[in-house]
């Protein structure tokens, strides 16, 4: 890479005749990046006839070194027709860069042909407008949180009809969104897919049981399948397009609370437990109790009827579970437990 940029710009150089007295400024942008600005006025009229650039009009050129333990090193090197350079997402470092506008050569326009001999306007030549000073970009921050998920947490215990609410507080102006879901088995083939399309807006707040389930109401986020999920954004102003992927798991099947005919206000605590979990409510109910505690696989770790507002959980091991209560007319309550 360093070779091609090397040659590259000796094709330019070989051409340049003299050098300006320009006024070059370097600063951060708002995107992890840098930007530069030359008071520098180009031909735009002015073509290449050199192997690199041959017959492209091209009035202002910018080369990126960044430092390393070796020295400087080129790792870009760009041609543009603005008096101002952007370079975004950049990894924690020093950097410089090298500036140039063209200008007619020989001070008169003689004419140049583009790759197919057409007459296509003057030759030109670079001028250099000096080196920038040395800046440094810090640990880049714009991407640590591009996407946020709430309501549940990726990779946690997810159950059927449990809403999954995705955030796009973090992403920042892009001018149209896509969120695709994909169910997937243990091998890894999709077996089913639903998406948004392309929306035009910034990406909110949306709740990804309702894209899926839209077109195909009776599809909930089943038990026992992966589904990934896709996140596209276009023409963001930082970084142009990017896409980022999540996944999650489903694992139990009709673990959603459904004590609308009970009416009993059932809670479990503490939350985190150690060694015993408590029930309130207990004793409101009516009918023998099962209790059934599940690990984030689905796995039944237990499964037995209570007579006490009392349970041991203290053979558990440390993790996320999931404890369900349920009689004979149905799942009271089904709560996520953390074991310390």
């Amino acid at each position: 890479m360093k070779a091609l940029f090397s040659t590259v710009l000796f094709l330019c150089l070989f051409l340049m005749s003299n050098i300006s007295n320009a006024t070059v400024t370097i600063s951060h942008n708002d995107c992890d990046g840098l930007r530069v600005v030359t008071d520098q006025t180009a031909c735009y009229n002015c073509y290449f006839s050199g192997p690199a650039w041959a017959g492209n009009k091209m009035t202002y050129m910018w080369e990126v070194f960044k430092k390393t333990s070796g020295g400087w090193y080129s790792i870009k090197l760009v041609a543009n027709e603005s008096k101002v350079f952007e370079l975004n997402d950049l990894e924690k470092g020093e950097y410089r860069v090298e500036c140039y506008h063209s200008k007619i050569a020989g001070g008169g326009c003689s004419s140049v042909s583009n790759l197919l001999g057409q007459n296509v306007g003057c030759m030109g030549i670079w001028v250099s407008d000096g080196s920038t000073e040395a800046i440094e970009i810090g640990e880049p921050e714009v991407n640590a949180n591009l996407i946020d998920i709430s309501g549940t947490y990726f990779n946690d215990l997810v159950c059927m009809g449990d809403p999954i609410f995705l955030s796009g507080e973090h992403s920042y102006g892009e001018a149209a969104y896509h969120i695709s879901i994909s169910q997937v088995s243990s091998s890894g083939a999709t077996l089913a897919w639903n998406s948004t399309g392309w929306v035009v807006g910034q990406l909110g707040t949306v709740n990804l049981l309702d894209i899926w389930k839209d077109g195909h109401p009776s599809w909930e986020f089943w038990g026992g399948y992966t589904y990934r999920v896709t996140v596209a954004l276009s023409q963001m102003p930082c970084t142009g397009w990017k896409s980022k992927n999540y996944t999650f798991d489903a694992v139990i099947t009709g673990c959603k609370t459904s004590n609308n005919n009970l009416h009993v206000d059932v809670e479990l605590y503490p939350n985190p437990a150690t060694d015993y979990i408590n029930i309130k409510g207990y004793n409101d109910l009516e009918e023998d109790v099962l209790l059934s505690i599940f690990d984030l696989q689905g796995k039944i770790i237990k499964s037995e009827y209570i007579y006490a507002d009392r349970v041991d959980v203290s053979y558990l091991d440390e993790g996320i579970y999931l404890i369900q209560l349920a009689t004979a007319n149905g799942v009271i309550t089904s709560e996520k437990i953390v074991i310390k």
